[in-house]
């Protein structure tokens, strides 16, 4: 429209995304990381990775700190502002899997005491590799090897159940020595080692700070084949963590000067919509039809970020954003089916 061009812009709180700048410059500059993207990417990275989010329980790092980094911001800026992301849609997740009674929170309360410390550990090794000058190729690869080995495991495991038409066909709850060692608690009517719930809070603490994934990535497997939750139940209980992890992340990257305050808004803007979504999906399908999707996803952003390293930037965009787009739609998918049997029901 003609007339925009004649509105003082500059005097608009929101001047860098006005279309008047929008069609001069076609990106937007943040002042917070110096990097320039187009607009609407951000919004709409925000959506696909609410709605994953939701429905895997992952916090939607696994998207968007890749993406980020892919995009050209250097690695700790992505992962902090990755985390504040992951912080703020979580919540909204949370609350739409605690109406569907999908969280364990004596459990998740329990693997917080083993997260909080670790979380600043894997802050602080962030901060130690950014002034070491080296921290882009060190998380680059190994986020690589991270994702290959969880895309392995959570493969074979869900293709098999899957086949099977089981729930799970692996788990260690019952194999491992420690984690059947004493005390053993009591919890929402299932026994757990105290220990088994404190290993699970380390490691996903650890990784949240380091790799700015919110722990959720390794909290749904863990909770999984570690502590035998039910996978609708490691779900809630995940994105549960994953916004307290994202408590203390968020906020020490901030300190640190590692949060692109910016960039963090406008992917929350599309994500409170998908976040919402991704949870209400989970009612519509089976536990091994979401880890199935959950090893895929994590499988192509693995290749995203390796092509990536590799200086194919377009092939590693479009790859994170395919996979991003597909599961959105897959989870639009199940909504759909979902109500549409709900009605064909009622109407029998």
């Amino acid at each position: 429209m003609p007339f925009l061009r004649f509105l003082p812009w500059e005097l608009f709180p929101f001047y860098f995304i006005s279309p008047v700048n929008y069609s001069k410059k076609d990106k937007m500059y943040s002042p917070f990381s110096g990097v320039e993207v187009n607009g609407w990417i951000l919004p709409l990275l925000g959506v696909t990775a609410g709605a994953t989010s939701g429905f895997w329980g992952v916090g939607g790092g696994w998207v968007i700190t890749p993406a980020l980094f892919i995009l050209g911001l250097p690695m700790n800026l992505a992962i902090g502002t990755s985390l504040s992301f992951i912080y703020a849609q979580g919540i909204i997740s949370s609350l739409k899997h605690r109406e569907m009674g999908n969280i364990n929170f004596p459990v998740g309360f329990l693997i917080l005491i083993g997260m909080i410390p670790s979380v600043e550990l894997g802050v602080r090794t962030v901060d130690f590799l950014t002034r070491k000058g080296n921290v882009d190729t060190f998380l680059g690869y190994f986020y690589i090897f991270f994702l290959f080995l969880i895309f392995l495991l959570t493969f074979k495991e869900s293709y098999n159940a899957k086949k099977r038409k089981e729930e799970i066909t692996f788990s260690l709850k019952d194999k491992c020595f420690l984690l059947r060692m004493p005390p053993i608690l009591k919890l929402s009517g299932e026994e757990y080692s105290l220990w088994s719930i404190l290993i699970t809070g380390m490691l996903g603490g650890f990784f949240s700070g380091l790799l700015g994934i919110g722990g959720g990535i390794l909290y749904l497997p863990l909770m999984v084949y570690v502590l035998g939750l039910p996978t609708k139940t490691a779900v809630g209980t995940s994105l549960f963590n994953t916004v307290l992890a994202g408590v203390f992340g968020t906020f020490s990257h901030a300190y640190q000067g590692n949060v692109d305050l910016l960039y963090g808004l406008l992917l929350l803007f599309g994500g409170v919509i998908g976040a919402r979504l991704g949870a209400l999906a989970t009612k519509y399908t089976t536990g091994a039809n979401i880890r199935f999707l959950f090893s895929l996803g994590v499988g192509a952003t693995c290749l995203a970020v390796l092509l990536k390293m590799l200086q194919a930037f377009w092939a590693s965009f479009s790859l994170i954003m395919g996979v991003a787009g597909g599961m959105s739609i897959v989870v639009i998918y199940y909504l759909i089916k979902g109500k549409y049997g709900k009605g064909l029901h009622k109407l029998g």
